[in-house]
C-alpha cells in the first residue's frame, strides 16, 4: 500500500480531507523548540489506516483550530506523543483512553524505553524510514520533498506498528494493555507544578532547608521570566548558577558576583530579582522550607536496591524501569521502606503489574548473584 500525502494550506481543502479520513487517526507534529518557552507548532500530520496522510500547515490559526477540534473526538495513535499532545491539546480535552502511544507500548513489552520510531519500525515490521530532516527548517514555505517524505513517514506506518505491538501484548496474555498505555500517557502528560520544579535538580539533594527554599523560589522566578520573555528557562539563567546561588545564598550584588566567572550581564540585568528570591527565603518561616529529598542515609541505599529490582523485574515482565519506577515513585517507595512501612504503589496499573513482586522483594525473597538480583 502506497502512502498518499496531501499538503493542506486552505480551510475548504482541510474540511474536505478530514471528512474522508476513516477510523483511528495517527498524529504527529513538526515544531521548533529552540530558544522558546513553548515550542512553536509548524506542521501537523494526520494519517488513517489506508495511509492517507494530511500534512497541515499549523502556522494558519484557522487550520490549527479545526484540527484541534477534530482530534478531540477521535481515537488517536502517537509515537512519543507527550509533546504533541501538549501542543494540540493544552486544555486536556482529549480523553486518555482515546490515546495509544507506540513508544510507551514498546516500553512495556521488553523493547526498551524510550525507543526511536525508525528503530521500532525496523525491528517490529521491517520498515526502514529516513530520519535526516528532523532538525530542518519547518518554518520554510514551501517545504522540500525530503521534508514531506519525512513528515509523512512519522504517521504512515503507526497503524501497522500498533497492530504488531497489540498482538505481542495479547500473546503475553496482557488483557489490560491498551488501558495501561493510556494511563501512562496521561501520567507523562501531567505538567510539573511550579513548586516542584526544583526537584528536577540532582544537586538539590545536597542543599540545606534554606538552600532548598532558595532554589524553589529561583525556579519559579526563572520559569515566569522565561514565559514572559518567550525564552527557554536555561536562557534566563543556567541550571548551574541556580544551584550555586542556592548554596552560597548571597545577600548583595557584590556577593552574588563574587565568583569571577559569574556572568556580568546576568548580574546587571537580573541580579536584584535573584537577590529578592534569596531574601524572601531568608525571611520565610523555616517550617515552610521544602523537606529534604533524602530523609535518611538508608533511603539512598534503598533507592539503589529498588532500581536493581526494577531492572530485574524488566527481564520477567518487559516493563521498562523508566516507566515503572521514575524518580518520584522510587523516592516515595524508598521513604516508606526507610520508615519501616511496606512500600506500596499508588497507581492502579503498577499495583496490578508489579506490587506482588515488589512485596516479595521487600520480604527478602531475592538474593544477590554474580549476574544481579535473583528471586529465590
Amino acid at each position: 500500500m502506497q502512502t498518499q500525502t496531501t499538503i493542506i494550506q486552505q480551510k475548504p481543502a482541510l474540511d474536505s480531507a478530514l471528512r474522508k479520513l476513516e477510523g483511528v487517526l495517527a498524529v504527529d507534529t513538526e515544531f521548533h523548540a529552540e530558544n522558546r518557552f513553548h515550542p512553536e507548532l509548524m506542521w501537523i500530520q494526520i494519517a488513517d489506516e489506508r495511509r492517507h496522510v494530511l500534512l497541515i500547515d499549523a502556522q494558519q490559526d484557522e487550520l490549527l483550530h479545526t484540527v484541534k477540534k477534530t482530534i478531540q473526538d477521535s481515537s488517536l495513535l502517537f509515537h512519543a506523543g507527550v509533546h504533541d499532545l501538549a501542543l494540540l491539546d493544552p486544555e486536556t480535552n482529549i480523553a486518555p483512553q482515546n490515546v495509544f502511544d507506540t513508544q510507551v507500548a514498546a516500553g512495556l513489552l521488553g523493547m526498551g524505553y524510550p525507543r526511536r520510531l525508525d528503530h521500532l519500525l525496523l525491528e517490529c515490521i521491517q520498515c526502514s524510514i529516513p530520519k535526516s530532516e528532523g532538525l530542518s527548517n519547518w518554518a520554510a514555505r514551501p517545504i522540500s520533498a525530503a521534508q514531506i517524505q519525512y513528515a509523512s513517514n512519522d504517521v504512515a506506518h503507526l497503524h501497522r506498528l500498533t497492530a504488531h505491538l497489540k498482538k505481542h501484548a495479547s500473546e503475553r496474555g496482557w488483557t489490560s494493555f491498551e488501558a495501561t498505555v493510556s494511563a501512562i500517557v496521561s501520567e507523562l502528560s501531567q505538567p510539573i507544578e511550579d513548586n516542584d520544579l526544583w526537584l528536577n535538580f540532582n544537586a538539590a539533594r545536597t542543599l540545606d532547608g534554606l538552600g532548598r527554599d532558595v532554589l524553589r523560589r529561583l525556579c519559579i522566578w526563572r520559569n515566569n521570566m522565561a514565559k514572559e520573555r518567550i525564552r527557554a528557562p536555561r536562557q534566563i539563567c543556567p541550571d548551574g548558577i541556580l544551584i550555586d546561588i542556592s548554596k552560597r545564598k548571597p545577600e548583595d550584588l557584590y556577593a552574588l558576583a563574587s565568583p569571577r566567572n559569574f556572568p556580568k550581564k546576568l548580574r546587571k540585568d537580573l541580579g536584584e530579582d535573584i537577590l529578592a528570591c534569596v531574601r524572601a527565603a531568608k525571611t520565610a518561616d523555616p517550617e515552610s522550607y521544602p523537606g529534604p529529598i533524602v530523609e535518611s542515609p538508608e533511603q539512598v541505599s534503598i533507592e539503589f536496591l529498588l532500581s536493581a529490582w526494577a531492572h530485574t523485574f524488566e527481564n520477567e515482565s518487559g516493563i521498562s524501569p523508566r516507566l515503572l519506577l521514575p524518580n518520584t515513585i522510587r523516592r516515595a517507595l524508598a521513604k516508606q521502606w526507610a520508615r519501616g512501612e511496606v512500600p506500596r504503589f499508588q497507581t492502579n496499573w503498577r499495583v496490578a503489574c508489579a506490587q506482588a513482586d515488589l512485596q516479595r522483594f521487600y520480604q527478602g525473597e531475592y538474593r544477590i548473584s554474580p549476574i544481579g538480583l535473583k528471586r529465590d
